[in-house]
């Protein structure tokens, strides 16, 4: 009975050294993809508040700063669009003011400027994710406009397709 429990053990032991000296690996390779999808994002974006006098011309300096960013590489392109068709419009009366609203965009490397976004696009690449120096100001008021005194309003969309 002991020869055969020495013979058993024996057979078990050299059972798992076979085992792990014929143990084997099978290996393979994948991808990884990753789309980085064109993006842009407005941070912020200020009103404009100016005074007005129908009897000087009006070509305004008054600017409302933003800020955005886009995905390096993202042509863009900015637009606006007035809740009142490019005018303001009185609080008392039935008197509205004309304008146009300019827009610039500057990296670094490159810049751009359109006179009015009411009515034209201002399309660039962003050359990095770092957000511009980015500015939309009234540009033209017309002077000698036959209005009462009052406050003047307009909403404006802001919009960056890409």
């Amino acid at each position: 009975m002991k020869i055969l429990k020495g013979v058993l053990g024996a057979v078990l032991v050299g059972a798992v050294i076979a085992t792990s000296a014929t143990a084997s690996s099978a290996t393979d390779d994948y991808d990884i993809n990753v789309t980085v999808d064109p993006y842009c994002e407005i941070y912020s974006l200020t009103d404009i508040t100016l005074s007005y006098n129908p009897f000087n011309p009006a070509v305004s300096n008054t600017f409302a700063n933003f800020s955005f960013a886009c995905v390096k590489g993202t042509t863009f392109t900015i637009s606006a669009t007035s809740a009142n068709g490019g005018e303001l419009v009185s609080d008392t009366t039935s008197d509205t003011l004309p304008y146009t609203l300019a827009a610039s965009v500057v990296y670094p490397s490159v810049s751009a400027s359109e006179g009015n976004i009411l009515n034209n696009s201002l399309t660039m690449t962003a050359p990095t994710k770092n957000p511009p120096t980015a500015a939309i100001r009234i540009v033209n008021i017309p002077f000698n406009q036959n209005i009462a005194p009052g406050t003047y309003t307009d909403t404006v969309t802001l919009n960056i397709t890409y």
